[in-house]
């Protein structure tokens, strides 16, 4: 904690040290006591009645107020005055801010206020988060002590623990880097910077696991090197390690997270040194030495160019550097500029050096997607003041919905496509399923009101990828159009209809974990509030649990969706447990978290703070 290092006092004791033990025995009541508060009437105590408690506490340290009081009294004595008043504070179910109301003087003169909310950040319980919703986090689990609220919360338990029998795998057998491999039960190293850990973060202060978010907070402080001699992907890199620190700093106020992103955004600074502005794929972290990749002609795809403008927005917002968003925004707009009348982008790949976009196929599928999501989050994030981005994204959504929804046959599902040469193409990538979710998010904020309708049927065709045998989405499927292209391209006899509406390749049946269906229910259940999202979630969740988990910890990708029980791959993506588990457990979780008109959810599921909050 960086809150320990602090100034010794005459007794030999820190003031550092004096946070920590205050913080640390004060929890310690909190857990205790909590889960009979609602018995002894003390969760239901009116408003009158804690300010009775207050006016009481503070005619107890009247004698000790004014005049220097605590800048006299022992250093062992001053520690147990706030130590029982804290307990005192907290046994009443109020809030760290009532410890300032009681003791204005102690922490005005000693900057207790600040000291103390970084070293209970640490822990949760006295973070930004657990500030906000202190009622939600005070309320206990009678198994475990878990921190949950409000709808479904014996759902929101059975994904946290999926999620600590993945941090167990990871933490066994993986810790520091980047990937565990569960089979094989090793870890893998793409970076070099500990990327599911970092990935994580939120999640942990989202399910309150104080324990493993301490542990992982030391390794970010003493462990994480940052300015790694490697080539990292300056978009993987950007939208799970920069946003999971922005994310981690703004949930808890450690500013550790802030020094590490800072750190993070100037190393990557670097691949934005083009002539457009469009930021090379690669980048190392110790030279600045950027390139992009020669299989693809030095090009970066449309994704990779186009999705950092919210965390770096984020490090300048909170940094007050300039360079980072604008080189961000310049980068965004130069491929918006691509786009065509409908306001989409024809092509996968564009060149940094002469900002031509090569041409090929118009998708929402991989290589694209992200772009499209960002044009709508970068105009929420900045509060909605500067309307081009909404503009943008208005456009491109009508352009989809005019060029790119098909209808299934029997069922007529809807599903996006691609355009091909002209050509509509009726293969839609799991990817695409963030699509759903985020029209219901641009509804939400006033962008049209025919998206939601869109939203939900999409979501319908989204859902149907999941009736195979495991009960699990395949990578890429082909949806029954009535048209030979679906058959010939969906691989003919060698694939497979579900239901007559889906058709399967073999190649394409994998399972990586992925998020986008489980974002989109969770979207859609805070926009609606109907259950049925949830309904869904939880199937998803179980299938994830009898074909994945792996014994010893960690869960597993999967080869083969379409049988019953399909092999498992020696593969667990970060953004498992940065995205996928992370959405179920809000699916089932108080929706006071993370309200979605203040927050907004990176592209890797970190939330990131709206800027007028």
């Amino acid at each position: 904690m960086e809150a320990s290092r602090g100034r010794r006092d005459r007794s030999g004791v820190s003031s550092g040290d004096i946070d920590i033990r205050i913080s640390q025995t004060s929890l310690d009541f909190q857990h205790r006591h909590s889960s009979n508060s609602a018995e002894d009437g003390i969760r239901e105590e009116p408003l009158r009645r804690r300010g009775q408690w207050m006016q009481s506490l503070r005619r107890m340290m009247l004698p000790l107020q004014g005049r220097g009081g605590f800048r006299r009294m022992p250093s062992s004595l001053t520690v147990a005055v706030v130590l029982a008043c804290l307990t005192t504070c907290w046994y009443i179910q109020a809030s760290e801010s009532t410890l300032m109301q009681v003791l204005p003087e102690y922490a005005s003169t000693t900057g207790l206020a600040a000291r103390f909310r970084s070293s209970s950040a640490a822990g949760g319980t006295g973070s930004k988060l657990m500030q906000a919703y202190p009622d939600i986090y005070n309320t206990h689990d009678e198994v475990d002590g878990a921190r949950l609220g409000g709808a479904d919360a014996a759902r929101a338990l059975a994904v946290q623990r999926a999620f600590e029998h993945a941090w167990y795998g990871y933490r066994k057998y993986a810790w520091g880097w980047d990937e565990l491999e569960p089979l094989s039960r090793t870890g893998h190293t793409w970076f070099g910077l500990g990327l599911t850990l970092v990935d994580s973060l939120d999640t942990m202060l989202l399910m309150g696991l104080k324990d493993h978010f301490e542990e992982a907070t030391r390794w970010v402080r003493h462990n994480m090197t940052v300015a790694v001699n490697n080539e990292v992907n300056t978009f993987e890199t950007t939208i799970r390690v920069l946003g999971g620190l922005l994310s981690a700093y703004q949930l808890s106020g450690e500013r550790i997270f802030l020094q590490r992103a800072e750190q993070l955004a100037d190393g990557l600074l670097p691949a934005f040194n083009t002539p457009t502005g469009i930021p090379l794929s690669d980048v190392n972290l110790a030279t600045g030495y950027a390139r992009g990749p020669t299989w693809a002609q030095q090009e970066s795809s449309v994704s990779e160019a186009s999705t950092l403008w919210l965390e770096f927005g984020t490090v300048t917002h909170l940094t007050n550097r300039t360079e980072f968003s604008a080189a961000a925004e310049r980068a965004l707009l130069a491929v918006a500029n691509k786009r065509d009348s409908n306001g989409l982008l024809r092509g996968l790949f564009i060149n940094p050096f002469s900002g031509a976009l090569r041409s090929g196929a118009i998708t929402l599928g991989a290589r694209v997607d992200s772009y499209y999501e960002y044009l709508l989050k970068a105009h929420l994030i900045g509060g909605m003041r500067d309307d081009k981005y909404g503009v943008l994204y208005n456009q491109a959504m009508n352009g989809v919905i005019k060029k790119l929804l098909g209808h299934s046959r029997p069922s007529g599902l809807k599903f996006i496509g691609e355009s091909k040469g002209g050509k509509f193409v009726a293969k839609m990538d799991h990817l695409v399923c963030f699509l759903p979710g985020l029209l219901a998010l641009g509804y939400l904020h006033g962008m049209n009101d025919t998206h939601l309708s869109y939203a939900e049927e999409l979501m319908q065709g989204c859902y149907a990828l999941y009736r195979t045998r495991s009960g699990l989405a395949p990578e890429i499927a082909f949806f029954n159009d009535g048209s030979e292209t679906a058959r010939e391209l969906g691989g003919g006899e060698e694939g497979e209809f579900h239901n007559h509406d889906v058709l399967v390749k073999p190649s394409d049946a994998h399972n990586l974990l992925r998020p986008e269906v489980v974002e989109s229910l969770f979207v859609l259940y805070r926009v609606t509030r109907d259950p049925k999202y949830q309904e869904w979630g939880w199937t998803i969740f179980g299938a994830f649990e009898r074909h994945c988990k792996v014994a010893g910890g960690g869960y597993a990708a999967l080869d083969n969706v379409l049988v019953a029980s399909p092999k498992k791959r020696n593969k667990m993506d970060s953004f498992f447990t940065a995205e996928t588990l992370k959405y179920l457990y809000l699916l089932f979780s108080d929706s006071r978290l993370l309200p979605l008109d203040r927050w907004v959810f990176n592209t890797e599921a970190h939330p990131l703070q709206v800027f007028d909050y």
